[in-house]
């Protein structure tokens, strides 16, 4: 007691009574502990009665008032498998852990956005389908924008909803707005230079997407930002490959469509591989579409290839099987026209296939540094890809060098973990334009002399082509 009293403290906090006794006697005020409370209520307690008793003054900080993040609302059409909507899901899922509260709302009837994703469960993040009181697309348009308002302050994330997104031009300032960029393609591109002006920020998922966003408008420009795409998780990036088999074994995952990914290709590559004399196997993992029309000539023009094995069409597969299948595959092959930063091909570069690419105007260069950890391939003379395919092949070092550097590329620099981040960044900073009244939205411009039935909503002008005005799933 005499040594607790030597430093002069103002007052103590003791439970026993001789060494409360002694203290007294020197001068020190003794404080009973408070009962049955936790450390921190204990503590300031205390506090307040040394300030009341004996005029002591806490140098502590105030603490702050936690403001509260807006919500995040994602409307969506559709649930079908694409890279779109698994980089959506593997984003949303990391916002949730770092305590953002976000909801994807369905735009379109229940039995439509079910039979989109098939023998798929709906997404992981929280769902729920619009209710709307009204048909057609201005039922949609009146019911979000009671949803946003209602529930405002909120930020509208725009992705591939692009009829539901044109509600951006009628929202107050009380809703933030970002629009993504996915892909080098005019869908995406009109709605930002439809509807740009109106956002806090653009998402693009490669540079390419920024630079041509900035060419078109320099004011939307200011506002737009790079996030690549990803739904490879740490944990998910292979440590180490399985044996090299008797074949090389080449891997496609993604729609089995001739636009845009030349699915038919595949079928010119594997004869000039039969010309290199090539043991080598393509698995082609994914579903035709009944629209393309692809499907019927794929077969035929493959029909050698498919009956003896040299090419595979083993259909859809869930995330798990699509991941455990490419640790089994040498190269990921990917043939396609355009591309934004193609999630398939990150996830196969996670689990240590050596991608091989065909130029085209893309974020691909942002990833693949080709001789480094793949092959980006100017031509489309396929027997130079066959040439190119088997040096790869002949080479067992070197292809085992391009795979732990495939895979470094994306633990580096390409996880969820780090574009969770990425996203976490600019949703604060949008928040805080929200909340500080910061960001004033411009007065919607509309087609002609009149507003739309939804007031200043600003629809795509495709959608007033008659050949789309009966969209499914509108009632």
């Amino acid at each position: 007691a005499f040594a607790l009293t030597s430093p002069r403290p103002l007052f103590a906090v003791c439970e026993e009574p001789e060494v409360g006794a002694t203290l007294g006697e020197n001068g020190v005020a003794v404080l009973d502990p408070p009962r049955e409370r936790s450390p921190q209520r204990a503590a300031e307690a205390l506090l307040k009665v040394a300030g009341k008793e004996l005029g002591v003054t806490s140098n502590r900080r105030k603490k702050r008032r936690k403001v509260k993040r807006p919500k995040v609302f994602i409307p969506s059409s559709d649930w079908s498998v694409s890279g779109v909507n698994a980089s959506l899901e593997a984003a949303g899922l990391q916002l949730l852990e770092l305590d953002w509260d976000l909801e994807v709302i369905f735009t379109r009837d229940e039995e439509t956005v079910r039979e989109s994703a098939l023998d798929h469960p709906l997404p992981l993040l929280p769902h729920r389908f619009l209710a709307r009181d009204r048909k057609g697309p201005s039922g949609v348009w009146h019911a979000l924008m009671g949803e946003l308002e209602s529930q405002a302050p909120g930020i509208l994330f725009m992705a591939y909803d692009f009829l539901a997104n044109s509600v951006a031009s009628a929202l107050s300032e009380n809703i933030g707005i970002v629009s993504w960029v996915q892909a080098d393609d005019n869908d995406y591109y009109e709605q930002a230079y439809r509807l740009g002006r109106y956002c806090n920020a653009v998402i693009c998922v490669s540079e390419l997407l920024r630079d041509r966003v900035r060419e078109m408008n320099p004011v939307i420009g200011e506002r737009t930002h790079v996030i690549h795409n990803s739904s490879v998780r740490q944990a998910d990036v292979a440590r180490r490959r399985g044996r090299r088999g008797e074949k090389l074994r080449l891997i496609y995952t993604g729609r089995l469509v001739q636009y845009q990914k030349r699915i038919l290709d595949f079928v010119d590559l594997a004869a000039a591989l039969d010309r290199a004399q090539v043991p080598y196997e393509i698995t082609l993992v994914g579903t035709f579409n009944a629209h393309d029309g692809t499907e019927a000539e794929f077969l035929q023009a493959a029909a050698a290839h498919l009956e003896d094995g040299r090419i595979q069409l083993p259909g859809r597969m869930q995330r798990d099987e699509i991941l455990k299948t490419l640790t089994s595959q040498d190269l990921f092959v990917l043939l396609s026209d355009f591309e934004g930063l193609p999630l398939a091909l990150v996830e196969a570069m996670a689990r240590g296939c050596v991608p091989v690419t065909a130029a085209m105007p893309s974020g691909i260069p942002e990833i693949v540094a080709s001789g480094e950890n793949g092959y980006i391939v100017e031509t489309r003379d396929y027997d130079e890809w066959a040439a190119l395919l088997k040096g790869i092949w002949e080479d067992p070092a070197a292809q085992a060098e391009l795979s732990r550097q495939a895979r470094r590329t994306i633990s580096d620099s390409f996880t969820v973990e780090r574009i969770g981040g990425q996203f976490d960044e600019l949703f604060r900073a949008v928040a805080k334009e929200i909340n500080s009244g910061s960001y004033q939205r411009p007065t919607s411009l509309n087609w002609g002399g009149d507003r739309s039935h939804a007031g200043d909503v600003l629809p795509s002008p495709n959608l007033f082509r008659p050949a789309a005005l009966q969209i499914p799933g509108l009632q």
